[in-house]
């Protein structure tokens, strides 16, 4: 029970694990060092620091790029099977704000690999205001999955779901969002609230 209370972290402190309440189904949340971040290694573009609101070693803070893709997977065998997955980009805006993020639509994938994705928009600074999680953190979805009785792939639990974020086209400068990673968890009804 104490997983569904408290993440562990695993592989080399990059990823974390924990047990949703109730149903006991497998979560995780690739830390940003664990994510493909298109010139992440450039000091100029992004800086890896610490943050108090982590339980990752180190979270990444965008500096400035004009081309923005963060992409990542994880192995069909680590996820619980029969089960309807979503997948959620977790990040908070810098102190200082941010730019270039406003109303501009990203393009989000979900899916296997090597097979045809689900795609959406999504905005990670609509006009409307964040949905905060917890310590400060947001979270949009980028899409969902479904792990069957089987794995992935009927019985291939060696088969991987890959995701994706990016922003490629408008040709504006964006900065000031720090992302601490990509969770994966069971999908939940959608609430409706009637204003």
């Amino acid at each position: 029970m104490s997983l569904a209370d408290d993440p562990v972290l695993i592989e080399d402190g990059k990823k974390s694990f924990w047990l949703e309440k109730g149903s006991g189904k497998m979560c995780y949340m690739l830390s940003a060092m664990d994510l493909k971040i298109v010139c992440s290694d450039w000091p100029d573009c992004w800086q890896w620091k610490k943050d108090p609101d982590s339980n990752f070693e180190k979270v990444v803070k965008l500096r400035g790029v004009i081309w923005f893709e963060i992409q990542g997977k994880i192995g069909c065998g680590m996820l619980s099977k029969g089960t309807h997955y979503s997948v959620y980009l977790v990040f908070k805006i810098a102190r200082r704000g941010s730019h270039g993020f406003k109303d501009t639509p990203m393009d989000a994938q979900v899916g296997f690999v090597g097979k045809d994705a689900s795609e959406t928009t999504v905005l990670l600074e609509p006009s409307g205001g964040y949905r905060y999680i917890n310590d400060g953190w947001s979270e949009v979805k980028l899409g969902n999955c479904y792990i069957n009785d089987g794995g992935c792939d009927d019985d291939d639990d060696d088969d991987e779901i890959e995701f994706s974020i990016m922003e490629t086209q408008k040709g504006h400068w964006k900065s000031g969002l720090i992302f601490q990673g990509i969770e994966i968890r069971p999908k939940t009804e959608e609430m409706v609230i009637a204003k």
